[in-house]
């Protein structure tokens, strides 16, 4: 044998007998960050603000200078990289086939492994930040059933009052120009950093720009509208979703990016920031969002303009035509599981929870809310 193959064979034994020592630890790492539960108030200032923030102001400029999804990149990589390790494995004669599983299987959870400590440091340990429940204080006797009742026809009234003025900035029915989907976000973006500041960000949270992504048709098959990914803090919004959908949708998704993990609070902010922008769009789509997520034994009095009709049976639409119930269902449980992992006890009932803040909450004259300075 050459003196180079020597060497070849001499350095993929090396690599060998570090590759077991190297999955098993990144394992224990995984398994010791999924049970570590530092106190809140230590993630909220060390973590969120000392560390996530800060990743995030770097990573920024990086991830949204390229036009394509990195994430899209990156998982078909990972992907790859497993569907080679198995066949290889498979195929490689020396020793037996359990052997062979066996190796295979451990790279495999040694990869899963390092895939979680990723989600975890960059941006997972936000789910146990500080909650909203604490720094917005809520009156016990405005979440009665008649305050819901009543806050239910202020939707309606404030739906009733821009659907003209959205439809006239979309360009619908008055032929006017085509949508510019980021001017609109940059008119809700002075409120939305404001909000985010008002709930404990240190940091300056640049607005993200919205991506393509390869899995657009499996959010539309889903249900989803719009996904922030934890890995590479991108944002990507389903492309079927209607117009009057998107801003709230955005302000959502920017939320997460923001380091605010937990999905009422997501809802919570984006709503806050949709309804108190100067765009008429962003303030219908808001209380889009709030209608859609009022609790379903609401009694309202207030009859809903023709137009608000049409736009909610259009959502209601595009939702029976672009779904697949079993698809939709499976990743309603397994969201639910994912949540649950992650300490939010409501699961994919959480959503629905920022409503209680929308009524409870003492909002000032910018209509914000008055927020407890000892949460922080």
């Amino acid at each position: 044998m050459s003196g180079r193959g020597k060497v070849v064979r001499r350095t993929a034994a090396a690599v060998r007998s570090w590759v077991v020592p190297f999955d098993i630890g990144a394992i224990l790492i995984a398994v010791a960050l999924a049970l570590v539960a530092p106190p809140a108030l230590w993630i909220e200032h060390h973590y969120t603000n000392g560390f996530y923030l800060p990743l995030n102001t770097v990573l920024r400029p990086l991830v949204d200078a390229l036009p394509i999804s990195i994430a899209d990149v990156l998982l078909l990589a990972f992907v790859a990289l497993l569907v080679v390790l198995w066949v290889r494995a498979l195929r490689r004669t020396g020793r037996s086939r359990a052997a062979r599983v066996g190796r295979a299987a451990l790279h495999t959870l040694g990869a899963l492994a390092i895939v979680f400590v990723w989600f975890k440091v960059f941006w997972g340990f936000n789910y146990q930040r500080v909650s909203m429940s604490e720094k917005v204080p809520v009156r016990a006797t405005a979440v009665v059933q008649p305050a819901v009742d009543a806050f239910g026809n202020h939707v309606i009234r404030m739906l009733n009052a821009n659907v003209d003025a959205a439809h006239a900035e979309l360009g619908s029915r008055h032929g006017g120009p085509a949508l510019d989907e980021a001017a609109v976000r940059a008119r809700i973006a002075p409120v939305e950093q404001r909000v985010f500041a008002l709930f404990g960000d240190a940091e300056f949270v640049a607005m993200p720009e919205v991506k393509p992504t390869l899995f657009d048709p499996v959010m539309g098959k889903s249900g989803d509208t719009g996904f922030m990914d934890p890995w590479t803090h991108e944002v990507n919004l389903y492309s079927g979703q209607l117009p009057f959908e998107r801003p709230s949708t955005f302000a959502h998704e920017w939320a997460h990016v923001a380091g605010f993990a937990d999905e009422a609070e997501a809802n919570y902010i984006a709503v806050l920031a949709c309804i108190n922008s100067d765009s008429p769009l962003a303030r219908y789509s808001g209380w889009l969002m709030v209608w859609e997520n009022l609790p379903h034994d609401i009694h309202v009095t207030e009859r809903a303009r023709g137009q608000v009709h049409d736009d909610v049976e259009a959502i209601i639409a595009r939702l029976k035509r672009q779904i697949n119930r079993n698809f939709a269902r499976g990743r309603s449980v397994a969201y639910d599981r994912y949540l649950k992992a992650n300490r939010v006890a409501a699961g994919i009932g959480s959503y629905q929870l920022f409503v209680r803040w929308m009524v409870g909450a003492t909002y000032g004259p910018d209509g914000l809310p008055h927020v407890n300075p000892s949460a922080g």
